[in-house]
């Protein structure tokens, strides 16, 4: 019973903070997603096919109806097939890849990855990530003057 009891209870030690820094959030462009660790998700445009942009390093699998398009480019390996009536498409390595449609599922394990949620595009996100945010711009941005004395 201890043989059986001990490894059951290293793998909960181990498996439960891996699972913990995992979160689900509601999305909707235009924004910015990185992180790294399994990933999945469901995006789709109310208003027709939208160009979204998966950045990673690792394996992902997009599935989608009909109209869904996926170009990956990179080094690596694409795979595509239909399966249940909907086109899934399966990109392997260090790859930029765009998909284009109205309703998109993906999953997948990568080292890192970046979504980019254009405008018009909502959704759910699970995985280990953080929204991106543009550092805020300054009122008063002007270029230096090249004449002005050097603070110290």
């Amino acid at each position: 019973m201890i043989k059986r009891t001990v490894p059951l209870l290293a793998l909960a030690a181990i498996a439960l903070p891996v699972a913990a820094g995992a979160k689900q959030i509601d999305v909707s462009g235009p924004a910015a997603y990185v992180g790294k660790g399994a990933v999945q998700g469901r995006l789709a445009s109310a208003d027709g096919p939208k160009r979204i942009g998966f950045r990673f390093a690792g394996s992902l699998t997009f599935t989608g109806a009909d109209d869904m398009q996926v170009v990956c480019r990179g080094a690596g390996q694409t795979h595509s097939s239909i399966k249940d009536g909907n086109l899934v498409v399966e990109c392997q390595g260090r790859m930029l890849a765009l998909a284009s449609a109205s309703g998109l599922d993906f999953s997948g394990q990568a080292r890192r990855y970046g979504i980019h949620v254009p405008e018009g595009v909502s959704g759910s996100i699970e995985g280990r990530l953080i929204r991106q945010v543009r550092p805020p711009a300054a009122a008063d941005a002007q270029p230096a003057d090249p004449q002005a004395p050097v603070e110290r």
